[in-house]
Order: structure tokens, then sequence, then C-alpha cells
């Protein structure tokens, strides 16, 4: 079936990283939601690369070793203070 999707906000660093980590491992699709795009970007890097999925030249790209099917990625940044950056 479809991957089920979760966000998460504060995702770049501790317990959101965790948390977002957790929840790739177990098959999600996790939206990191952070305020930092450069943060954000990063976090999903490592949390694809501990899975085994990566992007080479833009192209995404998933190991023999891929097996549970979540991954991470970012979007654009979020921060929830701001309403501009809230649609």
């Amino acid at each position: 079936g479809p991957k089920s999707i979760a966000i998460v906000t504060g995702s770049n660093t501790g317990v959101g990283f965790e948390t977002a980590s957790g929840l790739a491992e177990r098959g999600y699709h996790v939206i990191l939601a952070c305020r930092s795009r450069d943060k954000g970007e990063a976090a999903a890097d490592r949390i694809n690369r501990q899975l085994g999925s990566f992007k080479h030249n833009g192209e995404h790209l998933v190991s023999q070793h891929f097996v549970q099917g979540g991954s991470a990625s970012f979007l654009r940044p979020l921060d929830l203070a701001s309403f501009a950056s809230i649609r």
C-alpha cells in the first residue's frame, strides 16, 4: 500500500531528529519541518544515508540494503513563529 507520511517539526537536531529518523526506519516518508534550509537538507541526507537511500547528481538512488522503504525529505523552510512561513 501507500507509504504513511509524517511531518516532524524541529527535525534537524535532538529529539525531533531522532523522532524523524525512527519513523523513517519504520517505513514512513518523513517531511522535515525546520527553519533552516541548510540544516533541514543536511538532516534529510543524514537520515536517508542511514537508511541506505541517497541522491547522486540529483537522482534518487537506493542501495540493495534499503529494506524498510522509509525516507526523509525537506521541502522548504518553516518557522512556526512566523505566519508568513505557514501556508
